[in-house]
């Protein structure tokens, strides 16, 4: 049984951060700093997985996940940490940016168990999102897209560059129906 690193991506507002937060509906642990005032990520209990998942960062704030861990060094130390135990998921708005030269990607890459998952969420849904969140947080500044739709170009090539360059198993995930096929992938790797 081979273990699966799964990172979830997608720009601001398109679902990577709820389809997360959904794993935590499940029995878990937060694990924490060994000062135990910051969470590092969580240790997961799946029905229907044979092991547990690490969902890297925190998420007692609006956005959470690894957009939360200072630097990509630092992510994908806790990503290989995490993978000696068990499946390990992570996602972030800088992350899904994270091409072949990225730190993140050059160190789980060769573990042979990265996937990386694309959200298909249009922009115009994305951008909804946004201002709707951002309405209820009591946000009232007018709303400029310009750096939702750059960091949609970015992780639209992103994909691409993945796709293209071979060897780096990449999938586009329906953004109506997310959880099921993260499942769906973690229990691939437990066949």
């Amino acid at each position: 049984m081979k273990r699966c690193i799964l990172r979830i991506s997608g720009t601001f507002g398109s679902g990577k951060t709820t389809a997360a937060r959904e794993f935590l509906k499940y029995p878990h642990e937060e694990l924490r700093t060994s000062d135990g005032k910051k969470i590092k990520g969580y240790r997961i209990e799946v029905p229907g997985l044979t092991t547990d998942v690490y969902l890297l960062g925190s998420y007692h704030n609006p956005t959470g996940g690894c957009d939360g861990i200072p630097t990509q060094d630092e992510i994908w130390e806790r990503a290989l940490k995490a993978h000696q135990y068990g499946h390990v998921l992570m996602e972030g708005a800088l992350l899904s940016g994270s091409g072949l030269n990225g730190a993140v990607t050059k160190a789980v890459q060769p573990t042979g168990c990265a996937v990386y998952t694309f959200l298909d969420t249009p922009m115009d849904e994305c951008i909804t999102r946004v201002k709707i969140r951002r309405a209820a947080a009591g946000n009232e500044k007018t709303f400029d897209p310009k750096n939702l739709v750059s960091k949609f170009e970015s992780v639209v090539a992103c994909y691409k560059n993945l796709k293209a360059a071979g060897g780096f198993d990449v999938r586009l995930i329906d953004h109506t129906d997310i959880h099921p096929q993260l499942i769906t992938i973690l229990k691939e790797f437990e066949a």
